[in-house]
């Protein structure tokens, strides 16, 4: 405590010019910092748009290095709506190496399992599967229960009284047109239009197929919200008569051991 008495002693003797220059030397550091930080963001600013010479080479090199970072800032609309084009693109087409990539192991599930799947499930599952998955991460639809209805219902595309119309149903997944439309497959399938790319029997088979899982969407929504106790058997039960509603719900039950165990 003695000690603390004297420096405070000591310190009130201590000339005023002393605590002047204190104030001062702090007061010109400050208006340094301050104006250093002004002229660092002016720097920046010009390094990034300068307007007679555009970018300075070193955020040209910067861009060049990380072209997804910058791409959105360094766009006219025009170009950034191409670019947006672009984006969209190869967003998809990652989806689909993802896809190809999930595609080998359920490839492998199917040809190790020839007790339960054909060769011709094998074929099938191979040209199939990316749109079978596409639609089905679209409206939260496993892809193997797309598979199960569009053997039942078309033969997976193999059968040609499917898709003349002559009973009143058309497509992969057999849809009535009379109450589900052209407009309603279009509702459907928007956003898919990158499968139209991909191996397929008819050319509108991806659409009748993300047909087919919105409306098992829709149906087993609708369900779930009159509190079923299997909403999604109740979709089944609305896609088709309840024999192959029963059929397909079963299959589906055997299905989901199988790959999901895998």
């Amino acid at each position: 405590m003695k000690e603390n008495e004297r420096s405070i002693a000591e310190r009130e003797k201590l000339p005023r010019e002393f605590y002047l220059s204190g104030v001062i030397w702090s007061t010109v550091t400050i208006g340094a910092l301050v104006g250093l930080l002004i002229h660092s963001t002016k720097v920046a600013e010009r390094e990034y748009q300068d307007e007679n010479s555009g970018f300075s080479p070193r955020v040209e090199k910067l861009i060049e290095d990380n072209p997804d970072r910058f791409h959105w800032q360094i766009l006219d609309k025009p170009d950034q709506i191409q670019a947006e084009h672009e984006n969209e693109f190869k967003t998809k087409n990652r989806l689909l190496e993802k896809s190809q990539l999930e595609q080998f192991k359920v490839m492998e599930t199917v040809e190790n399992n020839p007790q339960v799947f054909s060769e011709q499930d094998a074929v099938d599952v191979e040209m199939y599967y990316p749109i079978y998955k596409a639609a089905g991460v679209k409206f939260n639809v496993d892809w193997y229960l797309l598979w199960i209805m569009h053997q039942e219902e078309s033969t997976v595309s193999r059968d040609p009284n499917a898709f003349n119309g002559s009973d009143g149903y058309v497509g992969a997944m057999q849809r009535d047109p009379y109450f589900y439309p052209e407009e309603i497959v279009d509702g459907a399938s928007e956003g898919l239009e990158h499968l139209t790319k991909l191996p397929q029997r008819h050319a509108t088979d991806w659409r009748e197929i993300a047909f087919a899982g919105w409306k098992i969407n829709r149906d087993r929504q609708n369900a779930q919200n009159r509190g079923a106790n299997e909403p999604l058997l109740s979709a089944l039960f609305a896609y088709s008569a309840q024999g192959p509603a029963l059929s397909r719900w079963d299959k589906f039950n055997y299905f989901s051991n199988i790959f999901n165990e895998s």
